[in-house]
């Protein structure tokens, strides 16, 4: 609720897409508190919408961002994006280990918070 309304009153409709729907590495259909959520990969998000520009991913997921990478690699191989990635146990340590075989490097870390860039971002200032 607070995202919709922060794009809306910034004016970044056309910029910022607010979709009600989890990430992961598979397509899973699950209820908490009797809510249906239902969650995907952002690799066929990101299909199935058409997007043609992803620049920068932010994952705060608490534990369960390995898995939100696995299913965006496709996603983050294309695009490039600077990946904003807090990190909370081994299971995502190792998330930035796959990321950095595919090119980035972590180039900033802010408490749990990594930063990373692709190598083809040289001298981004951040």
């Amino acid at each position: 609720m607070y995202l919709v309304h922060n794009v809306k009153i910034n004016k970044l409709e056309g910029k910022i897409l607010c979709l009600n729907i989890g990430l992961s590495d598979k397509y899973v259909e699950t209820y908490l508190e009797n809510r249906r959520i239902l969650f995907t990969r952002l690799d066929d998000l990101v299909k199935a919408l058409s997007i043609d520009r992803v620049d920068i991913v932010k994952l705060d997921a608490e534990g369960r961002g390995a898995s939100i990478i696995a299913g965006a690699l496709e996603t983050i191989k294309k695009f490039k994006p600077i990946v904003f990635f807090e990190v909370h146990n081994e299971e995502e340590r190792r998330a930035i280990e796959t990321l950095s075989k595919i090119g980035y490097e972590v180039y900033r870390e802010v408490g749990e918070m990594h930063i990373l860039i692709p190598g083809s971002r040289d001298g981004l200032a951040l």
